[in-house]
């Protein structure tokens, strides 16, 4: 079954790759038309050229980690505007390489900005402009204690502290505080 080309629809193709619902709306409209466009100039429609840093924005939809997504030409394939924007204005990408931006910025299209790196390069170009990094210890949002409290806690257990009066003092499940001791947790200090 051949599904509607229309962008996140799901329905049975009826006329011109659309289905019927579809069809009827764009032909009330008198904007069949749009079917005929090319990727690059539904590429160009979802672009906004004019910001300060010289990115161009992507305003068609975005994934969850904020890059933008286009459906590829009757395939209903989603790719990624910044691998279409290298591909369209710099040329091919081989299946192994990244599409990296210049201006870390992950909805910029502009094919200035992009750089390809394969995957190592894309992991030391993350850690270089400070992203990825996982908190750990007192940095992170939820953390009950700080790094001196688990360095008095180990010292304490050392000396023969109960786990038990340990967790009551901290306001924590005992747990808690055997997950320190056998560094299941707070494994850094």
């Amino acid at each position: 079954m051949k599904i509607c080309t229309f962008e996140d629809c799901n329905k049975k193709q009826a006329a011109k790759g659309l289905c019927n619902s579809h069809y009827k709306q764009l032909k009330r409209k008198n904007k069949l038309s749009r079917l005929n466009k090319t990727l690059e100039e539904r590429f160009l429609e979802k672009i906004d050229k004019i910001h300060p840093n010289g990115c161009w924005i992507w305003i068609g939809s975005r994934n969850n980690d904020g890059y933008g997504q286009i459906f590829a030409d009757k395939t209903r394939k989603v790719v990624r505007a910044n691998r279409l924007s290298y591909k369209l204005y710099k040329g091919d990408i081989s299946n192994n390489m990244c599409v990296l931006h210049k201006c870390d910025n992950p909805p910029c299209v502009n094919p200035e900005h992009l750089f390809l790196g394969t995957v190592k390069d894309n992991m030391k170009d993350m850690k270089l402009k400070g992203r990825g990094i996982k908190a750990c210890g007192e940095n992170q949002h939820c953390s009950k204690f700080t790094n001196e409290q688990v360095i008095s806690i180990r010292k304490r257990l050392d000396e023969g502290a109960r786990n038990s009066d340990i967790a009551k003092e901290f306001n924590v499940n005992v747990t808690t505080i055997e997950k320190i001791k056998y560094r299941k947790s707070w494994k850094h200090i």
